[in-house]
C-alpha cells in the first residue's frame, strides 16, 4: 500500500490556476484506504473546485488507479469528457498518477496528493 496526504487546498488551487475545466481521477485501493482520493474525498475535492468557480467535467474513481489495463479502459470509456478538459486532477500515488498520464497524453496531469513527510524520514 502506498500511503499518501492530500496537498493544502492552497497548493491544489495554485496548481490549476491556468486550468478552468477539470477531469479528476482518484484511487478505489490505497488513496482511499488512506482517505486521500477515494470517491468521497473526489466528491468534496469537485465541490471545492466548483466553489472556486472551476468546471468539473468528470469525477472518477478507479478501483486501483495504478492498474495498467483498468484505468485506461476507465479513461476511454470517458474520453469525450477527459479531452474537453484543461487538465486532470490526479488524487492518487505516483504510480497511479503516471498510469493516468500515459493514458491521457498529452493532457496534463496535476497530482493532488503527495507522500507524508514523515514517510520519507521513516527508518
Amino acid at each position: 500500500m502506498t500511503i499518501t496526504e492530500q496537498k493544502s487546498r492552497e497548493t491544489i488551487l495554485a496548481l490549476l490556476a491556468e486550468d478552468n475545466r477539470v477531469a479528476i481521477v482518484g484511487c478505489g485501493t490505497c488513496a482511499r484506504l488512506c482517505e486521500t482520493g477515494g470517491e468521497p474525498q473526489v466528491r468534496a475535492m469537485a465541490e471545492v473546485l466548483r466553489e472556486q468557480g472551476k468546471e468539473v467535467i468528470a469525477a472518477l474513481t478507479p478501483t486501483e488507479a495504478c492498474h495498467a489495463t483498468d484505468t485506461p479502459t476507465l479513461l476511454r470509456e470517458h474520453r469525450d469528457e477527459i479531452d474537453s478538459a484543461d487538465c486532470v486532477l490526479a488524487m492518487c500515488c505516483d504510480s497511479g498518477a503516471k498510469v493516468i498520464a500515459e493514458a491521457v497524453s498529452p493532457k496534463p496531469v496535476r497530482s493532488a496528493l503527495r507522500k507524508p513527510e514523515t514517510e520519507a524520514s521513516a527508518v
